[in-house]
């Protein structure tokens, strides 16, 4: 009797296991597509336009290099916090922003930057070698002359800045993103021109507070 009552019982629909790790699964895969994807993209339109005003002066073999430190400083932490945003769109969307806290989609910021910043300058590199004819060892020199530690140094600040502000969002914001009636691709949007904002008052904060260290440390 209760193998036929069994038969007439609706199938159940698989819930995704949460693992411990910051995401989800399937938001884990979103995050590496879209951390991929825009780091090329990103990286691309920089080489195409940073290459587009070094050859009305003839200094192409520079744009590795100009595009290296740009990334470094600034552009790296902004691919990588578009990523998150992403991915926490994503798990609210689907009813998992319930299940883990969501300020730890953030923690992945800091750590992941340095690998957008290596794909971006790798299309830099690429886009040097075959759209200008610079050889990869010249694009390498360019990389040493122009970019810093320093602008590594400010990346990796304004990326930590940007996990504790984001992060800290997400959690007074956690019930209200995952009771939010919207479609995903409505979420994807908000939260990108979110993160868009709030990346830039972060960089003008981190900027207008070192240099307020540099004229505190003038005679």
């Amino acid at each position: 009797m209760n193998q036929r009552e069994n038969r007439y019982q609706a199938p159940r629909t698989p819930i995704e296991a949460v693992p411990a790790g910051p995401l989800s699964r399937s938001a884990a895969r979103v995050f590496v597509a879209w951390l991929l994807g825009a780091s090329l993209v990103r990286g691309a339109a920089l080489a195409f336009q940073i290459g587009y005003a070094l050859a009305a002066f003839g200094a192409e073999k520079h744009l590795a290099g100009l595009l290296a430190a740009s990334v470094l400083r600034t552009g790296a932490a902004q691919v990588a916090a578009s990523a998150c945003s992403v991915a926490l769109a994503w798990e609210t969307h689907h009813g998992l922003g319930a299940q883990r806290p969501l300020w730890r989609t953030y923690a992945l910021l800091p750590f992941t930057a340095p690998v957008a910043a290596g794909l971006m300058i790798a299309v830099g590199v690429g886009a040097t070698t075959f759209g200008y004819g610079a050889t990869p060892c010249a694009s390498w020199q360019s990389i040493r002359a122009f970019a810093t530690p320093g602008d590594a140094l400010f990346g990796l600040v304004q990326a930590s800045a940007l996990a504790i502000v984001l992060g800290g969002l997400a959690v007074l914001l956690g019930p209200w993103l995952s009771a939010l009636r919207a479609g995903l691709l409505a979420r994807i949007v908000v939260a990108l021109l979110a993160t868009g904002l709030i990346t830039g008052a972060v960089q003008a904060a981190l900027v207008v507070f070192l240099s307020a260290g540099d004229d505190v440390g003038v005679p």
